[in-house]
């Protein structure tokens, strides 16, 4: 796999995504993560006799899903961008040069803000303060987690993919 290190610059900048791939991925991971979310932030009506909360239920299994999804796109679109020059290097290098922190930040803070958003609307909550502070911070940070060690695995399997070609 040394050959992974340099990409050649002849690759097409719009490449052809593996579409199958990159949607069973995400599933795999968003029943992982929507799974465990709900077990953390519905134990009661898992465990207990308590009613699901519908809309919370149904965005934690969606947004590992769509981050996950853009997120691989915006890696393996990146990966395309390379030239002969440039090297893959560790994964913290290959998460911090090429970008990966700011489309994580940027899609991730939309689509927390959009789901803190949706619970509020569903719940009829007046203000944002009458949502728990533990459920905010999870809706912001998760996805940015999430969304850059997503884009950092999908960029670097793309060049590896790119290399052996």
């Amino acid at each position: 796999m040394r050959n992974s290190n340099k990409v050649l610059a002849s690759q097409p900048i719009t490449p052809a995504y593996p579409w199958k791939a990159i949607f069973s991925r995400a599933a795999i991971i968003a029943i992982i993560i929507g799974s465990l979310l709900t077990l953390m932030n519905q134990a009661d009506a898992v465990f207990g006799n308590a009613k699901f909360e519908i809309v919370p239920l149904a965005l934690v299994f969606l947004t590992p899903f769509l981050v996950v999804s853009v997120s691989q796109i915006f890696g393996i679109r990146e990966a395309h961008k390379l030239t002969a020059h440039e090297t893959l290097g560790g994964f913290l290098r290959t998460l911090f040069i090429h970008g990966i922190p700011i489309r994580a930040i940027a899609l991730g803070l939309t689509i927390g803000v959009t789901n803190i958003i949706i619970v509020a609307v569903a719940n009829s909550v007046q203000s944002f303060d009458q949502l728990p502070l533990a459920l905010m911070i999870q809706g912001l940070t998760l996805p940015i987690l999430f969304g850059a060690i997503s884009q950092n695995l999908s960029f670097r399997r793309a060049v590896a993919q790119i290399a052996r070609t």
